[in-house]
């Protein structure tokens, strides 16, 4: 491909991808969600999130950060909360528990440009990542 960068949006990659980014020196942004508690589009991650996304995030986390091909973590992409106070709470909890099982990297969300108030969730995060619009 060309690439020596490679971002697994929207879920976590498969184990095996990751060893592969490992053998080629490839480095990764580990992406843990697509949606959080507001539908975006027709998915059961919403109706699950509350009980599972901290088990799902250490659970991603702790299998994940023996790779040294993984450099970020990533809580999300694009997630509709993010220019709310609720989604403010709900990133600085992810990063929370993203630097408590992995104090190593820093973790960032990545964010529409064309959402107002990018400072409300930018905060919470070590490296904010946004996506512009085609």
């Amino acid at each position: 491909m060309g690439v020596n960068a490679l971002r697994t949006s929207h879920n976590p990659p498969a184990p095996e991808l990751l060893d592969l980014c490992d053998r080629m020196g490839m480095v990764v942004m580990d992406e843990a969600f697509d949606a959080w508690r507001r539908e975006r589009r027709r998915t059961t991650i919403t109706l699950i999130f509350d009980d599972w996304h901290e088990k799902d995030l250490r659970a991603q986390i702790r299998r994940d950060r023996n790779h040294p091909s993984v450099i970020i973590w990533s809580i999300g992409n694009e997630i509709g909360e993010q220019s709310n106070a609720e989604g403010h709470k709900l990133s600085a909890e992810l990063i929370r528990i993203a630097h408590e099982e992995d104090s190593t990297r820093p973790a960032t969300v990545r964010k529409p440009i064309t959402q107002r108030r990018l400072q409300t969730v930018s905060e919470a995060v070590d490296i904010f990542g946004i996506t512009t619009s085609r």
